[in-house]
């Protein structure tokens, strides 16, 4: 029998927004969204539940949401305790969208998506293993120590790519 890898999102990543309005999805990021997705390629957007960020993953995702609710609706009902099974879905899933990337990994983030602080004309991107934050780099910045790491990468990858965009 075959095991199963995991799609699991590593590292951080940066884009500056293109023509027609499009980032692209990083190369290794965009490989586990096409391995996640089988064969149409879906990469899913939404609002962090906590951070004023956009996340990102691929269709696999959904099912692994999925066996999640239904083992805490077991151990809630295992504890004679309520579960509110609607309210934790649509805060997993609810404000998600599945976006179309071409084989380029370029995306359009959805207008539903562009609230303050969300979006700009950069994003970095962070591996959080099941699934990945889209960081405008402002809100990034407003984070606390424990993102200090990220904020440094994002500082680098922002000036490398705004200096290969000067010499254009």
């Amino acid at each position: 029998m075959e095991s199963v890898r995991p799609i699991i999102y590593s590292g951080n990543h940066f884009s500056l927004v293109g023509d027609k309005g499009r980032f692209v999805l990083p190369p290794k990021f965009r490989t586990l969204v096409i391995q996640s997705s089988g064969d149409r390629p879906q990469l899913y957007l939404g609002k962090h539940e906590k951070w004023d960020c956009l996340v990102g993953f691929g269709e696999s995702r959904l099912t692994e949401i999925y066996a999640d609710l239904e083992e805490q609706q077991a151990l809630a009902r295992g504890r004679g305790e309520e579960f509110d099974y609607d309210t934790k879905a649509q805060m997993a899933v609810g404000t998600c969208e599945p976006v179309t990337i071409d084989g380029s990994g370029r995306f359009v983030v959805p207008n539903g998506l562009m609230g303050p602080g969300c979006v700009g004309t950069e994003m970095h991107f962070i591996g959080h293993i099941k699934f990945f934050t889209l960081w405008n780099p402002v809100e990034l910045n407003k984070m606390g120590p424990e993102f200090n790491t990220a904020k440094s990468m994002c500082a680098s990858f922002q000036d490398e790519a705004l200096a290969k965009g000067r010499k254009k």
